[in-house]
């Protein structure tokens, strides 16, 4: 038969491997790891494992869930976000602001003792119309 290029007859790399970017290969790899530890018996590594994987797939824009299979894509989607963030324009009352400081920094000399008063009775009145 004579000598074969091994390289060409039998070590073919795979093409969905060859044309992988070093990030997706190392973000599959991590992403199978922590799959890993969410099966751990210990609760605190499947904990960090849970929070790791919501870092995850929040961070990378949904770059993630395109690498992966579907069976992959379906056992992590409830760690993937399908909801877009609302920027929210947020207004300041300062009126109310300023009636708080002076909850927690009077300007009026208290004991100790009136002054916890004070702040548990407004705890609890604030508390008491977040129901009504």
């Amino acid at each position: 038969l004579g000598p074969a290029d091994l390289t060409t007859l039998c070590l073919k790399p795979e093409t969905s491997a060859s044309c992988a970017q070093p990030l997706d290969v190392f973000l599959g790899c991590v992403v199978r790891h922590l799959h890993k530890y969410l099966f751990d018996s210990n609760v605190a590594v499947i904990q960090a494992a849970s929070d790791a994987l919501y870092s995850l797939f929040t961070s990378f824009n949904h770059q993630l869930t395109d690498i992966l299979t579907e069976e992959q894509s379906e056992l992590f989607c409830p760690f993937v976000s399908t909801t877009k963030k609302q920027r929210k324009n947020v207004t300041v009352n300062e009126g109310e602001l300023e009636d708080l400081m002076g909850k927690f920094c009077p300007d009026e000399v208290f004991s100790h003792i009136q002054w916890i008063t004070r702040l548990v009775s407004t705890t609890l009145h604030s508390a008491q119309l977040g129901y009504l």
